[in-house]
């Protein structure tokens, strides 16, 4: 037993209290897959913790990739297959616990990325909550 504060008597007592649910919000226009993008939609990119970190170090090692290629002043070509194979190596390496398969015309070929965002790294949506928005039907 909890005890309460009842609005309609004013008088505080015991009794059973329960506990409100929040409706899902599966409509909401921040909702996938089961979470919820409100403050990536505000400012997309400003929290590190969001990104996919696959993705991040493969562009980490393409930047270093580049200044090499550069320095070796390698034509474009030879450069563009020599990353191919590279990037193959490192993929494999890399590796990703949360890692779901999806398109396999992207890479990382991962369900749970979008743009640039690993959709489990976003917080979990609570329901319908002050930020619940529609999303639009047309």
């Amino acid at each position: 037993m909890n005890e309460f504060y009842d609005r309609n008597t004013g008088k505080r007592g015991e009794g059973r209290v329960t506990r409100v649910a929040r409706l899902p919000a599966v409509a909401c226009a921040h909702f996938i897959v089961g979470r919820c993008r409100y403050e990536e939609s505000l400012n997309p990119g400003y929290e590190p913790g969001y990104r996919c970190q696959v993705l991040a170090r493969l562009e980490s090692a393409y930047d270093e990739f580049l200044t090499r290629a550069d320095a070796f002043a390698l034509e474009e070509e030879l450069a563009a297959k020599l990353w191919r194979a590279r990037c193959e190596s490192l993929y494999a390496k890399i590796g990703c616990p949360d890692y779901e398969p999806g398109d396999k015309n992207t890479c990382p070929d991962c369900a749970l990325l979008a743009d640039d965002v690993c959709l489990k790294r976003l917080p979990e949506c609570s329901g319908r909550c002050p930020r619940y928005t529609l999303k639009n039907r047309g």
